[in-house]
């Protein structure tokens, strides 16, 4: 058989060719055309009934092209399983194999010829949408970069899907397509494989296994199975293969996304793959099915940073910073990378390339300021940067807690023979006013990065008028005009600081 990865490759290297290339090719019109609607507000009506005629004569040009590399792509891949199985098995009949691959070809074609068919009226019908949007915003004066940069926005997360044929979900087109790529070249492989055991008289088949196999899959997997049915062999019986494994179906065996493929099985000469994966579990702390959610975790932080380059590319090709994005696009590497780090997983670059752009783009790094300031616009926006009135009645005078912590003080510096403050550091108004003064604080200031370059937690707000007081061991009250916000789980709360 081919060397494992052999289909993925295949499906890999049409996806980042021609058929990329087609989808850049209308990405780029699509784009094209909605900054001249929203330079020429007059103009749209014209632009939305030329778009999907303009769309579809990319589509008739570059169209073919990518059902001749995609045909010549599956037919590699079969030929390289016909030579395999040839060393395996010895030669076939005469012209089965390229009846076969024939069929997987035609197959294979007219599923990418109606699947860029569908992708290029779904990207005329959202255009339609998304430029008349952007139109009407800037006849009531939106401003023309934040108007393109949403509309590109939308354009670059919903431009290019399909329907997925396995769960009738919308998709990308790179995955749909990888998936068609990879499973018409299993069920083509499946098939020679079948007659290859029907002219050799092999009645038995056994599974391939592989460490992180979805859980449905890893039931099956490497077991040993009647090709066309249940049979008895040497006094064993073995369940059917389409019966046990699915196959046949679209989530069973050589199914849509499945990597695995089956081989003749001889009794007592066969050796069945191991299925405890004692090793893989001791090298990386993982049963098998964690494996598999781990991977399944990689694959969504994956899509996550091909939907950033892919927005950061279009906004740029349109003259567009995407500052914003490129940001975001920083931070779903990281993630990816700390995933990878933190399950022994190895990166998939390839899967994190950007489809349908002329050129893969860079993210922008935050600095430790801004990584905090994100952290703090986080926290307000999930509800976690509200003011901890006992905490912040600490430093409120009259409050019960005051008094609390004023006694605390004292008798912590009775014991340890210190110097009792005389008073304490405070703000002043009322508790309800302190806390309203916080809370409009939370997010306008300087966050306090430490020597580490991490965020201490703490936020510097310059208030601009007196606030409190800031109390000296030796009773000298300073005024104060700034706080400190303490951020902690239970909420935050200010302190006076006094002017630098």
């Amino acid at each position: 058989m081919a060397k494992p990865g052999f289909f993925e490759y295949v499906a890999d290297r049409l996806v980042s060719g021609a058929e990329s290339e087609l989808a850049a090719r209308l990405t780029s019109e699509a784009l094209r055309m909605l900054a001249e609607g929203v330079a020429e507000p007059d103009r749209y009506a014209v632009l939305a009934r030329l778009c999907p005629q303009a769309l579809s004569a990319v589509l008739a040009e570059a169209g073919p092209s990518v059902e001749r590399e995609a045909s010549a792509a599956l037919a590699e891949a079969l030929a390289a399983e016909e030579e395999a199985l040839d060393a395996e098995m010895g030669a076939g009949r005469p012209g089965v194999a390229a009846e076969i691959s024939a069929g997987a070809k035609a197959g294979v074609e007219q599923i990418i010829r109606r699947q860029n068919v569908a992708m290029a009226d779904d990207l005329a019908r959202l255009w339609y949408r998304v430029a008349g949007k952007a139109v009407a915003r800037t006849l009531q004066g939106d401003s023309r970069r934040a108007v393109m940069e949403d509309a590109v926005r939308a354009l670059a997360d919903k431009g290019l899907e399909t329907v997925d044929y396995a769960s009738r979900r919308r998709t990308s087109v790179d995955a749909a397509t990888r998936r068609h790529m990879v499973t018409q070249a299993s069920q083509a492989r499946a098939r020679l494989l079948v007659q290859r055991c029907d002219e050799h008289g092999v009645a038995l088949v056994f599974t391939s296994a592989h460490y992180g196999a979805r859980p449905s899959h890893a039931a099956w997997q490497g077991k040993a199975y009647g090709l066309h049915g249940p049979v008895t062999v040497g006094g064993v019986r073995y369940p059917g293969l389409a019966e046990a494994t699915g196959y046949g179906g679209v989530a069973g065996l050589c199914g849509a996304n499945c990597r695995h493929t089956f081989h003749p099985y001889s009794p007592g000469g066969t050796r069945l793959p191991d299925t405890r994966f004692e090793a893989e579990e001791d090298a990386f702390g993982q049963t098998s099915d964690e494996r598999y959610a781990a991977l399944q975790r990689q694959r969504e932080l994956e899509r996550r940073v091909r939907k950033y380059k892919r927005r950061v590319a279009m906004g740029q090709e349109s003259g567009l910073d995407m500052a914003a994005d490129r940001a975001r696009l920083g931070r779903a590497q990281a993630e990816v990378r700390a995933w990878c780090k933190a399950n022994g997983l190895p990166r998939r670059y390839d899967l994190e390339r950007a489809y349908g752009v002329r050129e893969q783009p860079r993210a922008l790094r935050e600095t430790p300021e801004q990584r905090a300031k994100r952290q703090i616009a986080e926290l307000k926006a999930a509800g976690k940067a509200h003011v901890h009135e006992a905490a912040q009645n600490k430093h409120v005078p009259g409050t019960k807690e005051f008094e609390d912590r004023r006694r605390s003080l004292g008798a912590k510096a009775m014991k340890t023979g210190a110097a009792a403050y005389p008073s304490q550091s405070h703000l002043t108004g009322t508790p309800e006013e302190v806390c309203r003064m916080v809370e409009r604080a939370v997010g306008t200031g300087e966050p306090l990065i430490g020597r580490d370059g991490r965020w201490t937690g703490r936020e510097l707000v310059d208030i601009g008028r007196g606030i409190g007081f800031v109390v000296d061991v030796d009773g000298t009250e300073t005024p104060a005009g700034s706080i400190t916000i303490h951020y902690s789980k239970r909420g935050v709360h200010g302190v006076p600081r006094r002017a630098e």
